[in-house]
């Protein structure tokens, strides 16, 4: 596990820096795993395939913008919208 080192070029799925996070706007704070929010994100994030996983790192943490991952990114962020009611 590299999440000590943060090595932002590899996925590791037991990282947690390498999953989704959301802030709250109103505080500039990391909303906590157990908020409801993220709790619906948390669940989109595990019915999400391994190479969907991959595809989120690759835009998030190495700036990736090919249509492939960009068409995953928009998929990802719709049921994001469709899971948490917006």
């Amino acid at each position: 596990m590299h999440h000590d080192l943060v090595l932002w070029e590899e996925f590791e799925d037991d990282c947690p820096e390498c999953r989704p996070a959301l802030i709250d706007t109103q505080t500039g704070q990391v909303l906590p795993e157990d908020h409801p929010t993220m709790r619906a994100v948390m669940r989109v994030w595990k019915d999400t395939s391994l190479a969907g996983r991959r595809a989120f790192h690759a835009f998030t943490c190495l700036n990736v913008r090919d249509p492939e991952i960009m068409g995953f990114i928009q998929s990802f962020n719709e049921r994001i919208r469709r899971a948490i009611g917006h």
